[in-house]
């Protein structure tokens, strides 16, 4: 299944959720009424965080333009796994943060003003990062994941809501 249109979409001025009155639809994916008002109920919880774990070449399809039209409708920053394979576009700019493990570390937290998410959107499978786990961790943010693999890699047991598909 793919999602070709990321429902709903934060209208960052009117930090208004924009969501289709009845039950989302396309060719590959259904989204029924109560997780579209879970989704809204999450999204509109405050700041959010994007995540990109690996990507297999077929969620890769269609993927980085819809990635960075979702984080300017939401106004969110995107970590970018170095496994990915996102790393070396420039589409993503100016939401995409590829050297996160930086600021992230534990040790290295108290220097840095970090905005903690109120909610994470993340795609494919789990970071490779340690230092993004343990953030991960010690969050209690909603989550919201969507991969292709069909089961919910999620070892830090944080996933709210799972989507079986494609991502873009």
């Amino acid at each position: 299944a793919r999602i070709k249109e990321m429902t709903p979409l934060n209208d960052c001025k009117k930090n208004k959720l924009i969501v289709p009155s009845s039950t989302f639809t396309s060719k590959e994916i259904t989204i029924s009424k109560d997780n579209l008002a879970t989704i809204e109920q999450i999204l509109s919880s405050g700041n959010g965080l994007i995540i990109c774990g690996r990507l297999t070449s077929n969620e890769q399809v269609g993927f980085t333009n819809n990635l960075a039209i979702l984080a300017e409708k939401l106004n969110s920053p995107i970590l970018v796994d170095p496994l990915s394979n996102l790393r070396f576009t420039n589409d993503l700019e100016p939401y995409a943060i590829y050297n996160y493990d930086l600021f992230l570390k534990p040790e290295q937290q108290s220097h840095y003003k970090i905005r903690l998410p109120d909610w994470v959107i993340r795609f494919g499978q789990f970071p490779v990062s340690k230092s993004l786990m343990q953030f991960l961790q010690n969050l209690s943010s909603e989550s919201i994941l969507i991969n292709s693999f069909g089961d919910k890699l999620d070892p830090i047991h944080k996933t709210t809501l799972f989507f079986h598909s494609l991502p873009a």
